[in-house]
């Protein structure tokens, strides 16, 4: 755009220049119009595509020149114009590196160009099998030693997904390389897919495959011949997979290769600012975290990402942190703030079954780092959701309210092995201690285990329960207390030697008994809720005195003997649980 500027304010000098431009630049530039004016020309209609390369070109409708008095150009004009890509983008990439090759190395000169560039109101669209990107309100703004972008909006597609961004600027030195990237607003939207929690059903009218019925191989008779029947090859083997263990080394390949990546594109001191990040799922179980403040700086030695919630009174915000060396050295992810309101996370109402979320709160503090070989990672950390409500008829049909849970722990994950140290499970006012380790390989799993629950009193154990979830339960008042303590240990070659050794103090007795639970209720008749085939509700008159009753004296003895063998044949023995 620069080159196209030099021009002198005659139509038929300005169009030789426009032609010897364009065979220099190897470009394909049209002009539809040339009106000169007072020390300026101006060009209408313009389209500009890299010669012989399809799919990549721009149309201007007006460029204006002004010339110095010498009728040297001094500053361009655009207040108007679209770029159309159309391309896959291995395919755009391999267009503009023939483009460049045809034009050879840049020039040397070392005369500076003080010719200033403004251009506005630009569009572009890139059509791609992979998806679209469009781009609105973009502007230009080239001095000698500047170079600024700007768009108002760019929306990108995907699939489902779709990443939106406002307010987008892009600056770069003298040397064309960027210094600092940042926007008002980022929104990224994906698509969440819920796998069926039951496998399909055959189509109606299909009949389903039976299994092949077994071969039966006749006992022959004696100085009877018997042809030989081929064995079937032996199952190939399947790796033992019962722990998710994740592939660290894959991990620190792939953080390594992106670090290396961009660090070769940004200068030491670049920066990304984006004051709104937010991100979006959108699907059956909606939900979106943000805005908040993100940042992305490009240091001597290390990549830094950082993303900040909104804070609130009395809290800290809630911030991650991840540090990438570009070269060797240990990346590590921090976490750390709260406890702060989920509605300062962007949690919206009813996201993940969650409601009243701004009475809800969340403390986070954290480390992983991850070694330079990837070999193992180191965590150190604790979550803690307060005051939570949550709204899932698959767990209970009332909202559960004051769900109060916490997580913590520090320890040692390898590709294969899992070391725990001062885990901890937190419900309410009741914590549970776990530590141990775990080793898996392609062919068995060790694992040893060992929790803690300190005595607590059975009223405070019964109350930790959220309100919901354990309703009829929660209204008994207990007295007493209860703790316990056990170890877990075996292996999956000789799950014989399995080794189980607990100690369980149960003291707890219920005090005061609602009248829906007291025995005198069961001694007549009373009405009881039973749950219909299809799912629907009713009311049932049973109990004694009723039609619907039978005396323990009056059924077979046969039918309690019958229960004790398939069901519990200690239920006599033992005080509510079979140890």
């Amino acid at each position: 755009m620069g080159s196209l500027a030099a021009l002198l304010a005659t139509p038929t000098l300005a169009r030789r220049k426009v032609a010897a431009i364009a065979d220099a630049q190897h470009l394909s530039i049209g002009v539809g119009g040339v009106r000169p004016g007072f020390f300026s020309v101006t060009l209408r209609d313009v389209r500009v595509a890299p010669e012989g390369e399809p799919g990549i070109f721009a149309t201007l409708p007006e460029i204006r020149v002004s010339l110095s008095l010498s009728f040297t150009p001094k500053r361009v004009e655009l207040h108007s114009g679209e770029l159309t890509i159309d391309g896959s983008p291995d395919e755009v990439a391999e267009r503009l590196a023939r483009w460049k090759a045809k034009r050879g190395p840049a020039s040397t000169s070392a005369k500076k160009d003080n010719r200033e560039i403004v251009a506005d109101g630009l569009s572009a669209s890139w059509t791609s099998p992979q998806g679209t990107v469009t781009m609105k309100g973009g502007s230009v703004a080239v001095e000698a030693d500047r170079l600024e972008l700007h768009a108002e909006s760019v929306l990108a597609k995907r699939g489902d997904g779709e990443i939106v961004v406002r307010g987008a600027s892009i600056g770069l030195d003298e040397k064309r390389q960027i210094r600092l990237v940042q926007c008002e607003a980022l929104t990224i939207a994906l698509v969440g897919r819920n796998a069926p929690l039951e496998p399909a059903l055959e189509k109606p009218g299909r009949e389903a495959t039976p299994p092949p019925l077994p071969v039966i191989v006749p006992v022959p008779k004696k100085g009877e011949k018997v042809a030989k029947v081929s064995k079937a090859p032996p199952a190939e083997a399947v790796p033992f997979t019962a722990l998710p263990f994740p592939d660290l080394e894959k991990a620190r390949a792939v953080l390594a290769l992106l670090t290396k990546s961009v660090a070769d594109k940004l200068p030491e001191g670049s920066e990304v600012r984006v004051p709104a990040l937010s991100l979006e799922v959108r699907g059956s179980d909606p939900f979106t975290l943000g805005p908040g403040p993100f940042s992305f700086l490009r240091g001597k030695d290390t990549l830094v990402v950082s993303f900040k919630s909104n804070g609130a009174a009395g809290s800290a915000p809630l911030s991650v942190e991840l540090v990438s060396p570009i070269a060797a050295g240990d990346p590590s992810l921090s976490l750390d703030g709260g406890p702060i309101p989920l509605s300062l996370l962007g949690l919206r109402e009813g996201a993940l079954g969650l409601v009243e979320v701004t009475r809800a709160t969340l403390f986070a503090r954290g480390r992983v780092s991850l070694d330079g070989q990837g070999k193992s990672a180191n965590f150190d950390g604790e979550v803690k959701l307060a005051n939570a409500s949550l709204r899932q008829p698959k767990l209970s049909r009332e909202t559960i309210r004051g769900l109060t849970l916490g997580v913590s722990g520090r320890g040692l994950v390898t590709g294969g092995s899992l070391r725990l140290d001062d885990g901890r499970i937190t419900l309410g006012t009741t914590s549970l201690g776990l530590h141990g380790s775990a080793e898996q390989d392609e062919t068995h799993l060790h694992a040893n285990i060992a929790f803690d629950l300190p005595t607590v009193a059975c009223q405070e154990l019964g109350t930790s329960v959220p309100e919901g979830l354990m309703p009829t339960v929660r209204a008994i008042r207990f007295s007493g207390a209860f703790g316990a303590r056990g170890r877990l240990s075996f292996d999956t070659k000789n799950l014989d030697a399995l080794e189980l050794d607990y100690a369980i103090d149960d003291r707890c007795r219920a005090a005061e008994v609602p009248n829906v639970l007291s025995r005198e209720r069961f001694a007549t008749a009373f009405m009881h809720t039973v749950t219909h085939p299809d799912g629907t509700l009713g009311d049932v008159r049973t109990g004694p005195g009723s039609g619907n009753w039978t005396e323990l004296g009056g059924i077979s003895p046969f039918m309690p003997v019958a229960v004790l063998t398939t069901e519990d044949a200690s239920f006599f023995r033992h005080h509510g649980f079979n140890h």
